[in-house]
C-alpha cells in the first residue's frame, strides 16, 4: 500500500510536467514566423528597389533625349535662317541687274540679253573653234618687241595617218574613243608639261552620222608657237566610227607669213 502511494504522485508530477512542457511548446510554436512569408516579404521590398533603380535609368534617359530633340530643333531653326538669308541676297542680286551686270547697272549682258551672262555656244557657227586663252592681251615685252600674234588657216594635217581609223579597217564604234586613241598616237600627252592643257570638244550633226572632234592644244614651250588645233572629221557607217580627214592650225606669238600658214 505505501508503495502504491508513493508511485502515484511520481507518476502525476511526471504528468504535470508533460503537459507544461506541450504547452510551451505550443506557445513556442504560435511565436515563430513562417520562414516562407519572411523570403516573400523580402523578395518584395528587393522589387520595389529594382522598379525604382529602373524608374531613375528611364528618368535619366528621357532627359537626355529631350535635350538631343532640344539642340537639333535649334540647329535646324539656324539653318532655316542662313537659307532665308541666302535667298533675300539672291533676290537682291537679281533685282540689281542679275549675274550679266555685276555693277549693278541694269546694262545687258554679253550676249545682249538681260541678266544672263555670256555662255560659250559649242556650235560650229559660234565658239566650238574658239580657243579661250588666246588673245588673253601680250606681256609688255612682247608688245615692245612689236609681236603680232595670229591665227594660220586650217590646213591639211601634214602627219600620217594610220589605217585601223579608216573605212574597212576601224572597228570603233564610239567616235571619241577614236579620237582618244589618234590623239595618244601623236604622243601629245608625253610632251606636255604642267602649263599645257589638252581640251577636246566633240560636235555631232543632226543626223547623227558625223560628227567633229577638236583639239585644242595650248601653252606649248615653244618660242614661236603658243598652241595647236586638229580637227578630225568622222562618220558613221552602221555601228563604226571611221576618220576621214584631219586638218591643223596654229597660234602664233610672234607673227605669221603672209599666207597664213606658218608662224614666225
Amino acid at each position: 500500500m505505501k508503495k502504491l502511494i508513493l508511485f502515484i504522485p511520481v507518476a502525476f508530477f511526471a504528468a504535470g510536467l508533460a503537459g507544461c512542457n506541450g504547452e510551451e511548446g505550443t506557445a513556442g510554436e504560435e511565436e515563430q514566423p513562417d520562414a516562407g512569408q519572411s523570403e516573400e516579404a523580402s523578395d518584395h521590398n528587393g522589387d520595389k528597389e529594382e522598379n525604382g533603380a529602373d524608374s531613375s535609368e528611364l528618368e535619366s534617359e528621357l532627359e537626355e533625349r529631350e535635350e538631343t530633340i532640344r539642340e537639333q530643333e535649334d540647329r535646324i531653326a539656324e539653318l532655316e535662317a542662313e537659307i532665308d538669308r541666302l535667298s533675300e541676297e539672291e533676290g537682291e542680286s537679281e533685282s540689281d541687274g542679275g549675274s550679266g551686270d555685276p555693277a549693278g547697272n541694269g546694262e545687258t549682258g554679253e550676249n545682249g540679253s538681260d541678266g544672263e551672262t555670256s555662255r560659250p555656244r559649242m556650235t560650229p557657227e559660234e565658239d566650238f573653234y574658239t580657243q579661250f586663252w588666246f588673245g588673253s592681251g601680250q606681256t609688255p615685252e612682247e608688245e615692245e618687241m612689236g609681236f603680232e600674234p595670229g591665227v594660220t588657216d586650217w590646213q591639211d594635217y601634214r602627219g600620217d595617218i594610220s589605217s585601223r581609223y579608216t573605212e574597212g579597217e576601224s572597228e570603233y564604234v564610239t567616235a571619241e574613243v577614236l579620237a582618244m586613241d589618234w590623239i595618244r598616237e601623236r604622243e601629245t600627252e608625253t610632251m606636255m608639261e604642267t602649263e599645257e592643257e589638252l581640251a577636246m570638244r566633240t560636235y555631232y550633226e543632226e543626223n547623227g552620222e558625223s560628227a567633229k572632234i577638236l583639239f585644242l592644244h595650248w601653252g606649248l614651250k615653244d618660242d614661236a608657237i603658243a598652241g595647236e588645233d586638229f580637227l578630225l572629221h568622222l562618220s558613221r557607217d552602221g555601228d563604226i566610227w571611221t576618220l576621214d580627214e584631219v586638218e591643223e592650225r596654229y597660234y602664233c606669238r610672234r607673227g605669221m607669213d603672209e599666207d597664213a600658214s606658218i608662224c614666225h
